[in-house]
């Protein structure tokens, strides 16, 4: 857990910050009184404090199963052939390079996305609606790039929907809302479990009785003593949480104000 290769050692880690700030600490707890270094020791404390817990896959997999739910969910759903089905797809990825010009590349969540996706509709059937801009020539849109990896699949095109005039998952599920107005079929949600709570807030407020089929879980299914220490590898892990939790709580404020 601490490293998955003897190589990070080389590169500026997590392992190193809390190395570095231990011996801060020490030093500064050691030095003589009214010196700087005795007068920082607090924020030395603070700081190997916080680092600890960012860092320990342990406390940050709580958040994660709070945010995610149970892994195994997905098992509970009563699915049915139905070829009225709408399978909500949410795409992840760049569009854009820094330079502003359109290049389409799926990150690991919009692998996922896309892969569960497939497997749902293999069981339900129906239509794939795929989100993701940029707005413009639909084709060059990464939902257009989503739909024409689930068609490698056996997906056919005519089972496969596009939803590419939007930036963000607000704008995506509210004018999905209005494509699906006067659907009478079952409505599926795919997304990464991490990002299902804020995807079903919006959704609900989009109107959409949509039924969650998270993926890409992430929380560790099994703990041992080694999860209590920092992991290089934690970090990445704690910023999806921390964004999603910002995410929900800056879309419910706008939702109350």
């Amino acid at each position: 857990m601490i490293l998955s290769d003897p190589v990070e050692l080389l590169l500026p880690t997590t392992i190193h910050l809390m190395v570095v700030l231990t011996v801060l600490l020490v030093m500064a707890f050691r030095s003589a009184a009214g010196t700087v270094m005795r007068r920082l020791r607090f924020v030395w404390l603070v700081l190997l404090v916080w680092g600890y817990v960012g860092s320990v896959p342990k406390l940050t997999d709580l958040l994660l199963a709070d945010l995610e739910g149970s892994p195994t969910q997905n098992q509970a759903l009563s699915l049915q052939r139905d070829e009225a089905t709408a399978i909500i797809v949410l795409s992840s990825g760049e569009m854009r390079t820094p330079g502003g010009t359109t290049r389409i590349r799926h990150d690991v969540m919009g692998w996922e996305r896309i892969h569960g996706g497939v497997r749902l509709w293999r069981q339900t059937g129906g239509k794939m609606i795929f989100t993701g801009g940029p707005p413009g020539d639909p084709s060059q849109s990464i939902a257009a790039a989503s739909s024409r990896i689930a068609q490698d699949m056996g997906v056919p095109v005519s089972a496969t929907v596009l939803a590419s005039e939007a930036w963000n998952t607000e704008q995506e599920l509210h004018a999905i809302q209005l494509q699906l107005k006067d659907h009478r079929g079952p409505i599926y949600l795919v997304t990464s479990a991490v990002h299902m709570p804020r995807a079903l807030a919006i959704a609900k407020s989009a109107g959409l009785p949509v039924t969650p089929y998270p993926v890409g879980f992430r929380q560790i299914a099994h703990h041992s003593w080694r999860t209590w220490l920092p992991s290089n590898s934690t970090l990445e892990r704690a910023g999806a949480v921390l964004h999603e939790w910002v995410g929900l709580w800056v879309y419910r404020i706008k939702r109350s104000s």
